[in-house]
Order: structure tokens, then C-alpha cells, then sequence
């Protein structure tokens, strides 16, 4: 992953901790206050799905791309949402998870690292991995909305640190194939749907 990438997710993170948080009264309209109250916790698709956007606004050659995940533990169904981009996994919300310490930033695919074997638990469940559709439109309410101010947070504190906000221009080769354990799975544009029991989707 390039730098000046690296810092935008790092920035976007940031911009949802503080809609979350110190600044949550200012995204409008407020039923996205209670959404993002208990944020990492709930918001993995609302993160993916604007963090795409935003990567993909800053340098449209790139081709960062959600993969979403559906497993059952037995007593629930659960969900989770993260990004994949040139080879590496980003998950804003890992650390929404009690065995997680920390959300990633960059992880190189089949590394071993916590989301590839987070990504082995779901097929030892006999779960799915599908990529979705990016789409604003599954965020409650006006999700272009939430986005456009997301953004203009996490460009406000790329400025404040000195970073320029405008994409760098990109090395000639960047992979815009989805990895081949993902690209013949099929595409699943709205949120999983529980089955005989609820799904939980984090």
C-alpha cells in the first residue's frame, strides 16, 4: 500500500471515531448519532463502504472493493464487512471484536495475519465470502450525506497533519482484479439476511 493511501485510511478511521465521539453532534440528520454511538461495534458496512468511496474519490485508479462475510456459531448468524485493495485487507472495525485489539489498516492477503485467519474461521463455519456492491445506499438515512461530511473531516485532518489531499500519481502497475478466492463468488448487494436465526451482523 502506498504512503500517502496508508494515511487516508488512517484519516478516515480517525473521521468516524470523531462522529462517533467528540464531534458526534455535528453530522445531521441525527438518527445516525445512535448508528455510530457504539462505533467500531455495528458499523462494519458503513465503514467499508465510505472508506471505498473516499479511496476511490482521492485516486480513481485505484480498485479497492468490499468482501462481506456471513458465518453461524450455533446460536446466531453473524456478518462482517471489510475492504480489500492490490492484494492487502483493511478492516476499520476489527476491534470491534473482543478477541481484537486493534482495527488494520493494510494487511498483505494470505499473510497469515488476524483477518486471514479470521477469514479460515468463517470457512471452518462453512460461512460465505462474497463481494458487494459499493453502495452508499444501505447507510440508514442519507448516506451521501454522512459520506460527504465523513469526508471533509478526515481531508481537514490530512491538511492539518501537512498531508496533501490530492492523490499522488499512481505506480503504473495496480491490480484492479478482485482476488481469485472472491471473484466467482457472487455478488451480494444488500446485507446478508438471517436465516432461522438472527443474524448479527458487526
Amino acid at each position: 500500500m502506498r504512503d500517502d493511501t496508508r494515511t487516508q485510511v488512517k484519516a478516515f478511521r480517525r473521521a468516524l471515531e470523531l462522529a462517533a465521539g467528540e464531534r458526534s453532534g455535528e453530522p445531521e440528520p441525527r438518527s445516525w448519532h445512535n448508528y455510530l454511538a457504539d462505533f467500531p461495534r455495528g458499523c462494519c458496512e458503513l465503514a467499508s463502504q465510505t472508506l471505498v468511496r473516499y479511496l476511490r474519490d482521492h485516486d480513481d485508479k485505484l480498485f479497492p472493493y468490499v468482501i462481506a462475510m456471513m458465518w453461524d456459531d450455533g446460536p446466531d448468524i453473524h456478518g462482517h464487512v471489510i475492504v480489500a485493495l492490490d492484494g492487502e485487507y483493511i478492516d476499520l472495525t476489527l476491534d470491534q471484536f473482543d478477541e481484537y485489539d486493534d482495527w488494520i489498516e493494510a494487511e498483505p492477503i494470505e499473510s497469515g495475519g488476524p483477518l486471514g485467519t479470521f477469514l479460515q474461521k468463517v470457512r471452518g463455519l462453512e460461512g460465505t465470502i462474497t463481494t458487494r456492491e459499493v453502495t452508499l445506499d444501505v447507510i440508514p438515512g442519507n448516506g451521501h450525506e454522512l459520506y460527504g461530511w465523513l469526508k471533509e473531516t478526515a481531508d481537514g485532518l490530512l491538511a492539518t497533519a501537512g498531508q496533501n489531499v490530492k492523490p499522488e500519481r499512481s505506480p503504473v502497475l495496480v491490480s484492479r482484479e478482485i482476488h481469485p478466492d472472491y471473484r466467482d463468488w457472487p455478488n451480494n448487494p444488500s446485507s446478508p439476511s438471517a436465516g432461522r436465526r438472527p443474524l448479527r451482523e458487526e
